[in-house]
């Protein structure tokens, strides 16, 4: 099981599975009046279905009904990154996240590298 100490989180994988592979980063989006990015992950492992104790992780983001996902180390959490910032950064007009209104639906949203590359150079030292 994972644990805060570690580092370790398991995350759902709803779309995009076959994109997402060991070594990967990944920002996490939090949504709401505050939305933006304000974290960030390594991808440890592919998509699988979770084991019973992958499901039972207390910080785990899959659902017991959901078991499908994987394993993640938390890598930065002091990314403070608004949508404001992410809109009128040029380059990342793009970016899958931000489309579609304010209410996004889903767990997984794609980046292209152009957009990591640019999103990596707003980050704080």
């Amino acid at each position: 099981m994972a644990d805060v100490s570690d580092n370790k989180v398991s995350w759902k994988v709803a779309q995009h599975g076959d994109e997402i592979g060991p070594g990967d980063a990944a920002f996490i989006w939090q949504t709401g009046k505050d939305r933006g990015i304000y974290g960030m992950v390594q991808i440890e492992d592919s998509p699988h279905e979770f084991s019973a104790n992958e499901r039972k992780d207390r910080f785990s983001r899959v659902p017991e009904t959901d078991d499908y996902g994987v394993m993640t180390t938390i890598t930065n959490r002091k990314i403070r990154l608004s949508h404001k910032l992410l809109r009128s950064t040029p380059g990342l007009e793009k970016l899958s996240v931000l489309q579609g209104g304010r209410i996004q639906m889903g767990t997984n949203f794609s980046v292209t590298l152009d957009e990591a590359k640019i999103l990596l150079s707003l980050m704080p030292d």
